[in-house]
């Protein structure tokens, strides 16, 4: 039985390492889609995106520093998003 649980385990973890390959795959595609979708965008979505969703800058902030209205970089951000979602769907 010992030899025998044993062998389980092992098929076990092969499938387990099988996975996380598999998976870390998946993860690289879905980052070089994100990349390219991010990589469609004008540099001035790009960078709103960059610092309001993934540094967490406050649109306020942004606006402040630009020199711009709150709407100006919501609609210039939303509309960023959309193409993004946009092109993820063609992926």
């Amino acid at each position: 039985d010992r030899l025998r649980s044993r062998g389980l385990g092992d098929v076990y973890k092969r499938q387990i390492q099988d996975i996380s390959v598999e998976e870390s795959f998946i993860k690289k595609e879905e980052n070089k889609n994100i990349n390219e979708a991010m990589d469609s965008l004008s540099e001035i979505q790009r960078k709103r995106i960059e610092k309001h969703i993934i540094n967490k800058v406050p649109v306020t902030e942004m606006a402040l520093v630009e020199k711009t209205s709150l709407n100006a970089i919501f609609k210039n951000i939303r509309l960023g998003l959309e193409k993004i979602k946009n092109k993820l769907k063609n992926f």
